[in-house]
């Protein structure tokens, strides 16, 4: 029989070439395409090329069933299901689990686990000639053999199938583009996603599963991941990293979400939610005590909060990390964890002055340790120090948490649920930021981004870090995680905030 692609009529169906510049049949057009027939991407009849997703989805649903009809047959389900056990990690969606375990086991047992006779299922299924499967299933099983496991970021959504991608284990290689709707409907600019991905003629294919590295997780994974890889590497010179990362699959997805519960951890471990006061008795005339303050860059005029806990003060001031204050926090390594919320400087609390008392509030320990020593430090002279209370306050909203519990159990035995539960008796919220009050605070906010000093940059500005070759990489990383932090809170509440203003004073126009 000869190899050469044939144009003959085969029944009443036919339909343009552009492989054949010819018409051609469609019996002849299916059973040659890709195979026989050199096809272009634009052709609407070929499953692997730009023009026809749909018809590749139903070819590879086809592919799939038979797939795993032969994997039972030749290997037994008893086999099949220890793979699937064996391939197998624990995922939010239990769905979603099982079926990518499904996926792994299945791969695994088609194409990597040899069999009895040495030959894996795939490669004794070949010399049988595929029996069983048409000419789009063989084409298919040709690329899915080739299915490696990397880590992919996307850089850009183009539209409801199609995500241009790079490979952050084969950094020499093009953008590329991804085929996957799940993904193009669920990832944002800069996702990572740790995937088995195939390449097709004319795009590639996600594999299941697709798991996402959040950016504050990234750094941590990629540093074991390179630091194993060497190990191995150091061994075995002739290792990569996509066959490291295929031989040690499972430990490195399940470390997703051993670094996610870390996090999770350090970040209870860390949450100082404590109202710190602090009372000092002045002794020295209040007016001397109001220009020793006045006289520091670290406090500035703020606007006392009406609250029942106090009277009114003289004077209020806001404590900023300026002065002598940010010396001493960088002093100290930045422990103190001031937050950035007053004109984007960090702060450490406030400052209410009276005729006879200085108070001081933080709402952290750490923070509460930090103005106690720098009080010392400022007006050791001017004010003694008489007493201090500390306020729970992450206790408080637990204890209310099941006083509203107590409550709503009690109304439901009351009154048999004829009573509305407590969440409708709320009050109504209060009416959101409209959208020029969210354009307005996120414009003012990178504003002050711009040139503020951050910690990723060693403490230089965004500004400073542009046109520095060795903080620029760095910089480049803070500015994806905040791209697509941003486009997760479009996608999450339907506002369109961007970044591109920033990404051109800066000089980035290849992250737009």
């Amino acid at each position: 029989m000869s190899s050469a692609p044939s144009s003959a009529p085969a029944g009443k169906k036919h339909r343009p070439c552009p492989a054949l510049q010819a018409t051609i049949s469609a019996a002849n057009c299916g059973s040659q395409r890709g195979s026989r027939l050199n096809c272009p991407a634009d052709c609407p009849f070929f499953p692997f090329g730009t023009a026809a997703y749909d018809l590749w989805l139903k070819v590879d649903a086809g592919w799939l069933k038979k797939a795993l009809d032969h994997v039972l047959t030749v290997r037994g389900r008893p086999a099949f299901e220890a793979a699937v056990k064996a391939h197998q990690v624990p995922l939010a969606d239990r769905n979603f689990e099982l079926e990518s375990a499904v996926s792994r086991g299945l791969h695994h047992l088609l194409f990597r686990e040899p069999g009895p006779d040495g030959r894996t299922v795939a490669e004794a299924w070949e010399a049988a000639g595929w029996a069983g499967l048409n000419n789009d299933e063989r084409v298919m099983m040709r690329y899915r053999r080739t299915a490696q496991p990397t880590v992919v970021e996307v850089t850009r959504v183009l539209d409801d199938q199609a995500l241009p991608c790079v490979d952050l284990l084969a950094p020499d290689r093009p953008a590329f583009p991804v085929f996957d709707r799940a993904a193009a409907t669920q990832t944002v600019r800069f996702s990572r996603l740790l995937t088995w991905l195939t390449d097709y003629p004319n795009f590639a294919r996600l594999g299941l599963p697709a798991i996402q590295i959040p950016p504050h997780l990234w750094p941590a994974w990629q540093e074991c991941f390179q630091r194993e890889l060497a190990e191995t590497t150091a061994a075995k010179p002739d290792t990569n990293a996509k066959s490291f990362l295929a031989a040690h699959w499972k430990r490195f997805t399940e470390l997703v979400g051993e670094l996610a519960t870390q996090h999770r951890e350090r970040m209870v471990e860390n949450l100082d939610l404590n109202q710190c006061l602090a009372s000092y008795r002045l002794t020295a005339p209040v007016t001397e005590v109001e220009a020793a303050i006045r006289a520091k860059p670290d406090f500035r005029d703020g606007e006392a909060r009406e609250e029942g806990n106090f009277a009114k003060p003289l004077a209020f001031f806001d404590w900023l990390r300026l002065g002598e204050s940010a010396a001493l926090e960088k002093e100290l390594g930045g422990s103190v964890h001031l937050d950035a919320s007053v004109d984007g400087v960090g702060t450490v609390g406030s400052l209410r002055l009276y005729p006879e008392h200085l108070v001081v509030e933080t709402f952290s320990k750490r923070k509460h340790a930090f103005a106690r020593r720098m009080l010392e430090q400022y007006f050791g002279t001017l004010a003694k120090f008489e007493e201090e209370s500390v306020l729970d306050l992450a206790q408080v909203v637990e204890q209310r948490s099941r006083q509203t519990q107590l409550v709503a159990a009690a109304r439901s035995a009351v009154f048999d649920g004829t009573v509305p539960p407590s969440d409708s008796l709320a009050p109504a919220p209060e009416p959101a930021e409209s959208l020029g009050d969210a354009q307005r605070v996120h414009e003012q906010h990178y504003q002050r981004f711009l040139d503020a000093a951050l910690s990723e940059l060693d403490g230089k500005t965004p500004r400073a870090a542009a046109t520095d070759p060795a903080l620029r990489p760095r910089l480049t990383g803070l500015l994806k995680t905040h791209v697509h932090n941003l486009e997760l809170h479009n996608r999450r509440e339907g506002t369109a905030l961007s970044l591109d203003s920033v990404l051109d004073e800066l000089g980035f126009p290849e992250l737009k």
